[in-house]
């Protein structure tokens, strides 16, 4: 799956969707994903591949477990092991799930 893929499943969900930040403010929920870090395998003194380390965050005002498991459906259906934690941002006073993994 590329990052364009991604983007597409993503906005499958029916919310807004943009890679790492908004143009404007947004009424959560909302997706951002982004790359992270890019995990180099080398082959013969150069970069043969390079696969990006994405985290895709999901914003919303009440813990919403239907939303993490339409999320955690998706990277499933597209064989994609992950990493995730989750939070409150009390000065933004939302909810923030991630889900990290490697593309």
């Amino acid at each position: 799956m590329t990052l364009a893929e991604l983007n597409t499943a993503l906005q499958g969900l029916n919310v807004p969707v943009a890679y790492n930040v908004f143009k404007e403010p947004q009424v959560p929920p909302y997706i951002c994903f982004l790359t992270i870090d890019y995990e180099q395998t080398y082959a013969d003194d150069k970069n043969f591949v390079q696969n990006p380390v994405v985290r895709v965050e999901y914003y919303s005002k009440n813990k919403d477990i239907s939303a993490e498991t339409d999320i955690e459906t998706l990277l499933e259906e597209n064989e994609i092991t992950w990493d995730k934690e989750d939070g409150y941002l009390e000065t933004e006073r939302l909810y923030m799930t991630t889900w990290e993994f490697e593309l």
